[in-house]
């Protein structure tokens, strides 16, 4: 059980860092724009003006999802000025697909309507609204469909209809060398598909490859410092060094970052070095302590069963000491 916690308690770490590596990336507007101008398609892109860009308050994911899932709500005018269109980004976390998303996407699009209505008192040229999910989970590709339509009993019925439909950025299937044409944005997408690979110097050029797209396409400072500390809580120290070496070899402007993280991780495993030394004292003199108790209490002819409830040990233990006593009062 000890394991079984250990392992959900560093799930949960991982998702906060998930979250927080993607929210640094996708509210910086121009990470942002480059991101949906790669994903929403020509059609949507060509009717919009991308300079309008802005980032909506609020959260529309209920209770149930929260703890999985983040979401970004994004607004753009369009080039026409009749409308707006909204993108509706919803970032999972966690590495199991969510089987009805369709139907909580449908949800979404229609409580960001019903929003847009009643803020704009407007009851005709409603917004579009545009869902983008992205997944980065342990099955692959995406197991689940993206379309309302596949899950009814008669399609044919219900075609035609375009309900709940979102665009899919599977990073699961997505090939390495599509992914470094996504400039800046290309680092976060690296990130996310490489990180939870267990032999990481496999996919080490990967992500040395994305940096130095996305420093040549100037990445801001405050996104590259990010993106070091999510690879830090994730992976370990002999995990990291290998490719920080190659940073400092290829991106020489980051060399003095990538030191000072590389001290960071060292320090970091002294400290945990010397406090697991620490524990493993105590707990060792806790039981020292423990078994000077019960050969005390032995000694004075209390009972077994007795001296077990209260040192808490089994009655197999206190035998066992019972026995050793007795060797040494015979040597």
């Amino acid at each position: 059980m000890g394991f079984l916690y250990a392992g959900v308690r560093m799930a949960n770490k991982l998702i906060k860092k998930h979250d927080a590596l993607a929210k640094k990336f996708l509210t910086d507007i121009n990470s942002a724009r480059t991101f949906l101008t790669l994903h929403l398609g020509a059609q949507i892109i060509a009717k919009c003006d991308m300079s309008t860009l802005t980032i909506e308050s609020g959260s529309y994911i209920d209770d149930e999802l929260r703890s999985r899932f983040s979401d970004i709500l994004y607004r753009i005018e369009l080039k026409n000025k009749s409308s707006c269109v909204y993108m509706y980004l919803l970032v999972e976390h966690q590495s199991s697909a969510e089987e009805l998303m369709p139907v909580r996407i449908l949800r979404y699009q229609l409580e960001i309507i019903q929003n847009h209505i009643d803020k704009y008192k407007t009851k005709d040229n409603l917004p579009l609204v545009v869902p983008l999910v992205l997944y980065n989970g342990k099955l692959s590709p995406y197991p689940y469909k993206i379309d309302i339509l596949d899950l009814f009993a008669d399609k044919q019925l219900i075609d035609g209809i375009g309900l709940g439909r979102f665009k899919l950025v599977d990073l699961t299937v997505m090939p390495e060398n599509e992914i470094l044409q996504h400039k800046k944005i290309a680092l976060l997408e690296m990130c996310l598909k490489h990180i939870a690979v267990r032999d990481f110097s496999k996919v080490v050029k990967y992500i040395l490859d994305a940096i130095i797209v996305a420093y040549n396409n100037n990445l801001n400072k405050s996104l590259f410092d990010s993106t070091l500390s999510y690879l830090i809580e994730a992976k370990e120290e002999h995990d990291l060094l290998p490719l920080f070496d190659k940073i400092i070899e290829h991106v020489s402007e980051y060399k003095e970052d990538i030191m000072t993280y590389a001290e960071q991780l060292r320090q970091e495993g002294r400290q945990q070095g010397r406090q697991e030394g620490l524990e493993k004292g105590l707990e060792k003199g806790r039981h020292d302590e423990k078994l000077a108790v019960v050969k005390e209490l032995l000694k004075a002819g209390v009972k077994e069963n007795i001296i077990a409830t209260s040192v808490k040990l089994s009655i197999k233990e206190i035998e066992k000491i019972k026995k050793e006593i007795s060797l040494k009062s015979m040597h």
